[in-house]
């Protein structure tokens, strides 16, 4: 079976042969280090394990995703760079969302992910 870091690796094989930027990651940035995690949630699970001390309900986190080229984005960018590469789940799950961002349980870990 496949586990999530045998697809991130695959993703960016993939970008890295074709010159494209696909989304490898959830993420989340804190004092301008990014934490990773198959979901927000387990990037915010990874931060708690860097940080034990930090109170992060008082906190105010950037979510956002990683990709192939190593760029963090917001979630904003994030959609359009998953929408450019066919890497949305469903993309009419998003009319009417606001704000209009990428989720986690939007993005497709596939490694065949449509051209």
């Amino acid at each position: 079976m496949t586990g999530p870091e045998d697809i991130r690796k695959s993703i960016e094989k993939e970008s890295d042969e074709q010159g494209r930027e696909l989304i490898k990651s959830p993420a989340i940035r804190y004092r301008g280090k990014v934490f990773l995690g198959p979901d927000h949630f387990a990037a915010r699970e990874a931060l708690e394990r860097a940080f034990p001390e930090l109170n992060l309900e008082k906190k105010i986190l950037e979510k956002g995703f990683v990709t192939t080229k190593g760029r963090f984005v917001d979630r904003g960018k994030a959609l359009e760079i998953a929408l450019r590469e066919n890497q949305v789940r469903d993309p009419t799950r998003l009319r009417g969302r606001y704000p209009f961002v990428l989720g986690s349980k939007d993005l497709i870990y596939s490694e065949d992910t449509e051209k």
